[in-house]
């Protein structure tokens, strides 16, 4: 274990730190389309008992009985290793994140999560970082910011307190630590004009920022105003594209806020004016706590959206600053750090997406356990209908809260499907609008339910059991040929489905060799009438020996999720295959 030394000075005769082994828990960097990610991942470690670590796109938990603990965020969260960096014989989580919703960083984050301290390699607007396995061994890349040359790679070592490459001599570049500034900040109602935006862009300290965001996010245009005479040029370059005398309670009128602004004010103050677009006019935006680091000044944003009209609308942010504050400054940053919507209270219970013929064609539609709905009806349009849903009658039926927008699903076996002449005519030339299109099951709430018993009670089905055919299928030549089969009845068939109902399973992605090369047990049960009840089939792939998978009609179809089969755990199931397998030989 690594010597931790009483005196500073002492570390330049310590030996270089070893490289630990690590483990990859997931690794998504560099596949960028978040929608072929998973929602959500669960692990368990032996080294923290007790402890279930949850991960999402934007949030690592730690989950315990005591409740649930934010370990780590991101936007996103790329990759996530264990690798025992501290020698504390407890492996640390070691991820790749990335920050920001204009300018985009991306580096490391190491969670000591034994004693909850966080290690950093993070250079903004300089470097980028990421993390990358070679064999066992835990490596770190240092790239230019926002390039993919790599600059120096190497294995990852915990040195004096800092995340560092094995041998290197000093320190990789680092930021500054963030430091918070006072201010004050008022948000002003000026309506949307897209010749207003751009006059805006022209005049952004930020400008150039603008090619790092998507076709629906896009520059947040920050204008930085240092006397009176910059700001009387603003008043009287934008007054004619926006509306300065607007009303709104939520927010101060411009015109009567520029009275704020004299010579006195800009003698000590600093002026900051952000433009902020929304797709509804019930949206509002609030600033968080301003901080500088590394010479940027930085205005983190929550995004609130909320329920409303389809019209465009358009705030300005007000921050006002000491000089003092921002002296050191030489660049200035205003970008979305947080996202809420209208389902705050809520949890996401399923997530169905629409994949059309292009990629950006796709749509969501996510459900809430409060009954509240969310739609995203094409990745270019940045309105989201919200409200409550009900189902009735195989009908799925969301609603606004203005009474404006009705839309309109029937089930099916695998998703729902757009009934367009029950909904209302809105949005009719997209193609996730069109009559029959169909919204497939991507995402199913973190749930309790470890075996085939609890899946059964999660939706009251109870499977009577009268009798057991087995069959037994083998491949040749990638032809499954049935080959054996038995039925079973009585005692030995009670005492065999009891055991079913509790082996542990898990839901795990379907690996591409599982149906084409395996060989196949099934399970058809019946019950006194001798009507198929309960039906199952296993799985041993040739490419996969260790593995026994299975799936049936243990859950409904339409809670199915396409391209997911179901994995035993522990080697019960293991035992449970063997005595069917002696059964039937």
């Amino acid at each position: 274990d690594p010597t931790v030394p009483s005196d500073p000075s002492e570390s330049e005769t310590l030996p270089v730190p070893a490289a630990p082994p690590a483990v990859e828990w997931f690794n998504f960097l560099g596949a960028e389309d978040l929608t072929d990610w998973p929602q959500s991942l669960e692990t368990r470690l032996a080294e923290f008992p007790g402890v279930t670590f949850r991960w999402t796109h934007n949030e690592l938990e730690a989950v315990t009985e005591g409740g649930t603990e934010t370990v780590l965020l991101g936007m996103p969260i790329h990759n996530t290793f264990f690798c025992d960096l501290t020698g504390d014989g407890k492996p640390e989580l070691c991820s790749t994140i990335s920050v920001g919703s204009g300018i985009m960083d991306t580096h490391v984050v190491v969670v000591d999560f034994e004693n909850r301290v966080h290690y950093l390699l993070w250079h903004r607007g300089f470097h980028d970082y990421d993390l990358f396995l070679e064999g066992d061994v835990l490596h770190v890349a240092m790239r230019p910011w926002m390039k993919e040359e790599i600059l120096e790679s190497g294995p990852l070592v915990l040195k004096d307190g800092l995340l560092t490459i094995k041998g290197r001599q000093e320190p990789l570049p680092r930021g500054e630590e963030a430091k918070q500034v006072d201010y004050q900040a008022f948000t002003s109602e000026v309506g949307y004009s897209e010749a207003g935006y751009q006059a805006m862009v022209e005049r952004a300290e930020n400008r150039d920022s603008q090619s790092q965001y998507g076709n629906v996010d896009h520059l947040i245009p920050l204008v930085r105003l240092e006397s009176r005479s910059d700001f009387d040029a603003f008043y009287r370059n934008l007054s004619p594209y926006l509306d300065f005398d607007r009303e709104d309670a939520d927010s101060v009128i411009f015109s009567r806020q520029a009275q704020e602004y004299t010579d006195d004010f800009f003698s000590d103050h600093s002026l900051f004016i952000a433009y902020l677009t929304a797709g509804t006019n019930a949206d509002r935006f609030e600033l968080l706590e301003p901080f500088t680091k590394s010479g940027q000044l930085n205005l983190p944003i929550r995004y609130i959206q909320a329920s409303g009209d389809s019209v465009m609308d358009g705030w300005f942010l007000l921050v006002e600053m000491k000089k003092t504050e921002v002296a050191d400054c030489s660049a200035y940053d205003a970008y979305i750090a947080e996202s809420t919507g209208p389902y705050e209270e809520g949890n996401p219970t399923h997530t169905y997406l629409y994949e059309g013929q292009d990629p950006i064609d796709r749509a969501s539609l996510q459900l809430f356990d409060n009954g509240d709905f969310l739609l995203d009806l094409h990745a270019a349009i940045s309105y989201m209908p919200s409200g409550k849903y009900v189902i009735e009658d195989d009908l799925l039926v969301l609603k606004t809260p203005d009474g404006q927008f009705t839309f309109v699903f029937e089930r099916r076996s695998d998703g729902w499907s757009f009934k367009a002449d029950a909904s209302t005519p809105a949005y009719t030339s997209l193609p996730s609008m069109a009559d029959g299109s169909l919204f497939r099951l991507a995402f199913r709430a973190p749930h309790d339910r470890k075996t085939i018993g609890d899946w059964l009670k999660a939706w009251n089905q109870e499977a009577e059991v009268e009798s057991l055919r087995l069959t037994l299928y083998r491949n040749d030549d990638d032809v499954p040929v049935k080959s054996t089969q038995k039925m079973l009845r009585g005692e030995e068939l009670e005492a065999l489905f009891e055991r079913l109902l509790t082996l542990e399973i898990a839901e795990v992605k379907n690996p591409v060799d599982v149906m084409g090369t395996s060989n196949r047990l099934e399970l058809q049960f019946f019950d006194r009438m001798n009507q198929a009840s309960l039906f199952l089939a296993l799985r041993v792939p040739d490419e996969r020996p260790d593995n026994l998978y299975i799936n049936g009609n243990f859950l409904p179809a339409e809670e199915v999720i396409p391209g997911n089969t179901f994995l035993f755990l522990g080697d019960e199931g293991w035992a449970f295959f063997k005595k069917l397998m002696e059964s039937i030989n």
